[in-house]
Parts: structure tokens; sequence; C-alpha cells
């Protein structure tokens, strides 16, 4: 509900990005979907309706900001506890997708406030959301991340599926792990 008073807020980005543990094939074959029905925003910016809390968020989070998306996985893959291999998507965005920023805005109108961490990860992460499930023919792209624990950079291994976009430059891929460097 607090989305759609916001549609005109959608789009605004032409891409959008997420880390995810699940192989190119998985996610081709079965998309992104949220986890359950709980549309309660603050919830899922706190993430206590994402995978680490009830599991239960009706949002889907992407990334507007492709460096954040490798501080994403650089932050899983330092951690002790991270064993396993993670894949960074590039995704359509379209009208279904919405920047946090606006809806947070309207929330605070109502007299719900978000704490000083919120707004930071917000700020940080340049979220948006979508609701229930992305559109598999809005994943464009798939690529697999490793990590070098001595540089602590994340870098890309290859694409694992790229689909044909116009204008796009494929070789740009390889750019990015140069960037890391300057983003980390």
């Amino acid at each position: 509900m607090i989305f759609s008073v916001f549609s005109g807020y959608a789009s605004a980005v032409d891409f959008v990005y997420r880390v995810d543990s699940r192989p190119s094939d998985v996610i081709f074959r079965d998309g992104f979907a949220s986890h359950g029905n709980n549309r309660n925003l603050q919830q899922h910016i706190r993430g206590d309706s994402c995978a680490a809390g009830s599991r239960d968020s009706n949002y889907i989070a992407i990334i507007s900001d492709i460096n954040e998306a490798y501080n994403i996985a650089r932050l899983y893959y330092s951690r002790a506890t991270f064993s396993g291999r993670l894949y960074r998507y590039r995704i359509r965005a379209d009208n279904g997708f919405y920047s946090l920023s606006p809806s947070v805005a309207y929330i605070e109108s109502r007299g719900i406030q978000f704490g000083h961490f919120e707004r930071v990860m917000m700020w940080l992460q340049s979220e948006y959301a979508y609701v229930n499930s992305i559109p598999i023919e809005n994943i464009q792209e798939a690529v697999e991340l490793v990590y070098d624990g001595n540089t602590s950079m994340v870098n890309i291994v290859g694409v694992d599926y790229e689909k044909e976009i116009k204008g796009f430059d494929s070789c740009s891929c390889l750019i990015i792990q140069c960037l890391l460097c300057r983003h980390g």
C-alpha cells in the first residue's frame, strides 16, 4: 500500500543489483521471491522480517549502487561463519521497483520514526524494494564473486549469464574489480 502511493518514484534507475548465494541456474529458473506477506517496511529495513529475523517480509531488497553490492559481498565473505559462493545479479528496473527514500518520508509524515542506523543503511545502500517476486525476465546478468582474504577484495570470476542488452558493453564488468580497490 505504501509503495503504490509513490509509483511516480518507481524505476528512477535503469538497473538494480542483488547479492545472493544461489547460483544463476536456480535464479534464472525460480527468480527472486519474498519470504512472506509481512508489509511492515520498518521491520524490513531493520532486518527483523528478513532472513536473519522472522523470514516473513513481503519485500525483496535490491540496491541501485553496484559498489555497495560488492561491499555487501565483502561483508559476507569476511565473516568467519560464511563458507560458500556469492553471485551478483543485475536486474532491469521497471515500475515495480521502489526507492525506499520516498516511502520512508511518507511513513515519517505519519508519525513513525526511523532510527539513525536505519537511515544510514538506507542511504549507504541506495536500497530499493520489490513486492512479492521479481519477474525472471528482468534478471539480466549473473556473475560469480570470489573473495581474496589477503587483500579484502571481491573479484568477478566470470559472467555466468548475460542477456543481450542494447548498448551494454560486456567488457565493462572486467573494470569493476579495479574500481573495488577505491571503494573498499
